[in-house]
């Protein structure tokens, strides 16, 4: 339901309403037609008991009790009466042409009386007139568009649910003159036949919606504006995208731009309302803010021609204020809500910043922003109030609003460095390389010694290093195939907390353009020739001292220590002379050895140069680097003062890991898989009319004959279709993610010769074999989905069938009781973190198949017992697969379940087996058992071309999401787009209303702080550094770490640091 909707849904056994008019039709439209006269409205005249209507016969006998006033309120109510009948139609029921023409005559001559009751019952009973199919309704938009003009603009004459219904119908006639362009409007009394045209109406619409989004107070009637206030903007741009060489809107001047009905100028106006009121008055209310800041969001997604950038730069400006007056509320203000509004805006910034790049060339942009971001992870500003003096960055003391804001502000930063211009709104952008230690292995030189290895001993010909406890390192020093010139070679991969990125280094002395022309100038000149005269050779005998301390006198003091010679003539025999002789001897040995040395080179010169013509031969080129020990201190980080400077009680700035260890590959694989962006589902479903089972539904996207021709269309427009094979990003389940998928692991075992580079993520031009007849069954999540992915969000959208290979919920997880007859008390698989059917230490395992299957007399022994294997096998890869992902639930917020519901009869959607269907939208990232799906967005295509839109889900204190509001009427060309934002904007109020989440940069670098502090090598100094220049493969270092974990030895013992506690939400 919409934001602060309390009306209840129509009764499904209510009577047609031929039958109902039948009835009572003559008396209510009688009544609604008292007092009215096409001459004078409201003439009345006096009669001895009061003043009756004139249009009353003279001699009606009337009681005492009743004057002009009831007369009012009777037709007030006799109007609101008729406009509920008639809202209340059925999808496909048809009505008396008398009695539409009645209704319509008679709305009509109501909307123009003056009287606040009777124009209060029409608004207030008639907030689904414009969306149940009516014929001839549009001739009843101009006289409702006056009547909106004259109430929603001015907050004191409608209130509470008045104006919420005035706010509906508005809602409902937004998408009207962009759809019927320029179709007539023809009055009912014109006899001309000229009246204005739908499109006529636009400038009047936008002003309205404006002035009322101004003056309004009630916080859902605010949320159901700004939602109406970007479908309108998004309506606009669209239509002038796709049509504007036949665009019939005028262009406007500096002068007229507050007035004009253009993207452009809608675009400035909301802007500008939006940013003014978010810091003034709405900042207190949380899910007014969330609002603002998603339209704020979808503004920026919004491709507006001829856009103003210094209208997007005050934009990011205003945003960034919002921050700061939040972030610097005294601290009784301070709370969950706050921090909430405040990652919002900084999530918002981040869409305004990689949509609209050229915003950070402008130096004052790029100040405001950076500014903000330091105020978030600090919790100061360096530059403070005037006057103040400047704060250094390593001054501060951080103390930041919250460590939710700190995080936010660290995201955006590394988007801005790693992101920003990157960024393509059509494909998104790969924030991770799909190149990993096992297709670099096979970029080797020498292919055939690296065929069969495993997993295990592909990583250990890498060096692994974890860098200030954010970045794990791993280091490939061997030569790649590709490489022509043997250079010193490094291929680097770093996992941090924004993804994997894969390099290749080589040491240059020159750039490469210039490469070649210098060595083309140091080619060989040749051997010079020799020169018969070499000169006099001087027998020169070398001295220790220059000859003219012979020349000095010596004294007494000279001769105080003997030489040996004096001592030795002295000494007449015994030990002393024994002594001298075995020095002596040792002496005469080294004389030898030296000159035995000395005539070796001697003969080895000869005969390389036989004769001093003899020309000279380079040593041969070098092919052995230790080029990680190069990389790593061209760096400064193997330095001895680098080591020193990391504190006492703290790790080094780099820390070797040992890859050798048995549970490091699997570590390694729990970080690959733990993805840099948030991942989301969406699952689609479509119910034809009447239809009320699971299995009826799931098999109307079998084929385009059972399925509305648009329903395709819009499917399209939600995102791309990728190949789940291919795909390395989010496919919707993790049994088939890439990233994390069992199959594609086994597969890597062993290393083969030849593997295929992971196709591109977002590869379009790649077409799989479809069915081209299919109905939407294709994209069901086990050959293709339907992909959208951002710099922060990714999300599949995915329509189920009955005929999943890959999904084996319902035989596991025994979702109906086939075997009792019975169904099930709740649908909802429990997953693998479900403990309802657990027991004991078997609590973590998925509930087994029931028992009866087993058993069954109809299976021969020997297809039983192949029977029960295959399903201990399931249980087995299913237990497996649990404990894999055990490992990354932690930090990660329940599943957000969002259905996608397209209906073709209305009144379906409120008997919608939304439980029933839960079990076909397993994902495997439910860690609780979901009771209802958090969101579900009905759509319904209406006779003349536009959608209505019918939102459920359970209330939150954030409310639901926007720009999608329940009620809303939608064109065609923004369906998809709304559908998807507004998916996007729930399951981010979801998360925001999770204590427990963590963003995916912070479970990252968990991970690797996890890596730090399991695999760590602790060596001294000269181990350290020796180790660069052994092989990595080499396990001595592997078993000395297993063998001080096994002594009880902790190698983090001497550093004295808990790494345990690392970030925490």
């Amino acid at each position: 339901m919409s934001p602060g909707s309390t009306r209840p849904a129509p009764a499904a056994a209510r009577p047609k309403i031929n039958s109902i008019l039948h009835l009572f039709g003559p008396w209510l439209f009688e009544a609604s037609l008292v007092s009215y006269d096409t001459s004078f409205v409201g003439d009345t005249r006096r009669t001895s008991r009061g003043s009756v209507p004139a249009a009353l016969p003279e001699n009606i006998d009337i009681p005492n009790a009743i004057t002009i006033d009831k007369y009012y309120q009777g037709r007030a109510e006799a109007l609101g009466i008729l406009c509920r009948i008639f809202s209340s139609k059925k999808t496909g029921e048809e009505i008396l042409p008398a009695y539409l023409a009645r209704f319509y005559i008679t709305i009509r001559k109501g909307l123009k009386d003056s009287r606040s009751e009777v124009l209060g019952a029409i608004l207030s009973n008639s907030w689904n007139l414009m969306r149940v199919d009516m014929d001839g309704v549009s001739m009843l938009v101009p006289i409702l568009v006056s009547a909106l003009e004259t109430v929603l603009p001015n907050k004191e004459n409608l209130k509470g649910d008045l104006r919420r219904s005035a706010i509906q119908l508005l809602l409902s006639i937004l998408p009207l003159p962009l759809h019927f362009m320029n179709l007539p409007l023809k009055e009912v009394t014109d006899r001309n036949g000229q009246g204005m045209t739908f499109l006529q109406l636009k400038p009047r619409l936008a002003n309205l919606l404006i002035n009322t989004l101004q003056t309004e107070t009630d916080s859902a009637n605010v949320q159901m504006l700004l939602g109406g206030l970007i479908m309108f903007v998004m309506d606009t741009a669209a239509y002038e995208e796709t049509d504007r060489a036949s665009l019939n809107l005028g262009m406007e001047s500096p002068t007229n731009l507050l007035s004009s009905d253009s993207a452009h100028a809608l675009f400035v106006r909301a802007t500008y309302l939006v940013c003014h009121r978010l810091i003034s008055t709405w900042k207190v209310d949380l899910p007014v803010s969330l609002a603002a800041l998603e339209l704020l969001n979808g503004l920026a997604r919004t491709k507006v021609h001829d856009q103003d950038a210094l209208e997007c730069r005050r934009a990011v400006k205003w945003i960034c204020d919002f921050i700061i007056h939040q972030c610097s509320r005294p601290p009784p203000a301070h709370s969950k809500d706050l921090h909430s509004s405040i990652v919002a805006a900084f999530q918002c910034l981040t869409t305004w910043l990689t949509e609209h790049p050229y915003l950070l060339e402008d130096k004052d942009s790029l100040c405001t922003v950076l500014e903000v971001v330091e105020y978030g992870i600090s919790g100061t500003k360096s530059q403070g109030k005037p006057g103040e003096a400047l704060k250094l960055k390593d001054e501060k003391e951080l103390k930041p609003v919250s460590l939710r804001v700190r995080d936010s502000a660290e995201a955006l930063l590394t988007v801005i460095f790693e992101q920003v211009g990157r960024y393509t709104p059509n494909n998104g952008v790969k924030t991770s390389s799909l190149v990993d230690e096992f297709v670099l292995l096979n970029q080797l030189t020498n292919k055939s010694s690296n065929a069969g290895l495993s997993r295990e001993e592909i990583v250990n010909y890498f060096r692994y290093f974890v860098i200030d406890g954010t970045i794990l390192l791993g280091l490939l020093e061997d030569p790649l195939e590709n490489e022509q010139n043997p250079q010193p070679t490094v291929t680097a991969i770093l996992r941090c907390p924004t993804g994997r990125h894969a390099w290749n280094l080589h040491l240059r002395h020159m750039p490469r353009h210039k490469e070649k022309s210098f060595s083309s100038n140091l080619s060989n000149p040749g051997r010079p020739l020799p020169m018969n005269d070499i000169g006099v050779y001087h027998e020169i005998e070398h001295r220790y001292f220059p000859e003219s301390t012979d020349r000095i006198i010596q004294c007494k003091a000279d001769n105080a220590i003997p030489t040996w010679e004096a001592i030795s003539s002295t000494i007449p025999g015994g030990q002393d002379s024994y002594e001298d002789s075995r020095l002596s001897m040792i002496l005469e040995n080294q004389i030898q050895d030296e000159k035995k040395i000395a005539n070796k080179i001697l003969e080895e010169f000869d005969e390389i140069y036989t004769n001093l013509r003899t020309e000279c031969v380079p040593p041969p080129m070098s092919q052995n680097f230790q080029t990680a020990r190069l990389l790593l201190s061209h760096l400064g980080l193997i330095s001895f003062q680098n080591r020193l400077d990391s504190g006492v009680g703290a790790p080094p700035k780099l820390v070797p890991i040992d890859s050798h260890h048995v549970e490091f590959l699997s570590e390694l694989d729990s970080l690959d898989s733990t993805s840099c962006r948030t991942c989301d589902t969406v699952h689609i479903f479509y119910v034809r009319a009447g239809q009320r089972k699971p299995d009826e539904i799931l098999s109307n996207v079998e084929s385009k004959n059972t399925s509305h021709p648009h329903f395709l269309e819009f499917l399209l427009s939600l995102g791309w279709p990728v190949a789940v094979a291919h795909h390395a990003g989010w496919t919707g389940k993790t049994n088939t993610n890439l990233k994390g998928s069992k199959t594609t692991k086994e597969n890597a075992k062993t290393f083969p010769v030849k593997k295929e580079m992971p196709k591109s993520v977002h590869n379009r031009n790649e077409e799989p074999v479809q069915n081209e007849n299919h109905g939407g069954s294709l994209y069901n999540g086990d050959t293709e989905i339907l992909y959208w992915v951002d710099v922060t969000s990714e999300i599949a959208f995915i329509v189920p069938t009955g005929k999943s290979e890959l999904d084996i919920n319902k035989v596991l997880w025994n979702v109906s009781n086939a075997s009792t007859g019975g169904t099930a008390k709740s649908t909802v698989p429990p997953g693998p973190m479900d403990r309802s059917n657990s027991v004991g230490k078997d609590e973590d395992k998925p509930p087994r198949p029931t028992q009866p299957l087993l058993h069954s007399k109809s299976l021969e022994s020997n297809t039983a017992e192949r029977f029960v294997q295959h399903l201990q096998n399931l249980e087995k890869e299913h237990l497996e697969e649990a404990n894999r992902m055990k490992k990354i639930q932690a930090g990660k917020t329940r599943d957000t379940k969002i259905f996608v519901v397209w209906l073709e009869s209305f009144e379906d959607s409120f008997a919608f087996p939304a439980n029933e269907l839960l079990g076909y939208t397993y994902t495997g990232l439910e860690n609780s058992v979901l009771t209802e799906p958090s969101l579900i967005i009905f759509i319904h295509a209406l006779r003349n071309g536009l959608f209505r839109i019918h939102l459920e889900g359970p209330s939150l204190r954030m409310g639901l999401a926007t720009p999608m509001i329940d009620g809303m009427v939608v064109s065609r060309r923004i369906l998809g787009n709304l559908v998807r934002q507004t998916s996007l904007n729930m399951a981010r109020r979801k998360r925001l209303e999770n204590d427990n989440f963590q963003p995916p940069h912070v479970r990252r670098k968990q991970k690797i702080q996890e890596i730090l502090y399991k695999f760590p090598l602790v060596m001294s100094e000269p181990e350290f550094y020796a180790h660069f220049y052994q092989k990595p493969t080499s396990s001595e270092q592997g078993e000395k770490f297993q063998h001080q974990q096994l002594s009880g030895y902790h190698p983090f013992n001497e550093y004295e640091v808990d790494l345990t506690k690392g970030v925490k939400v």
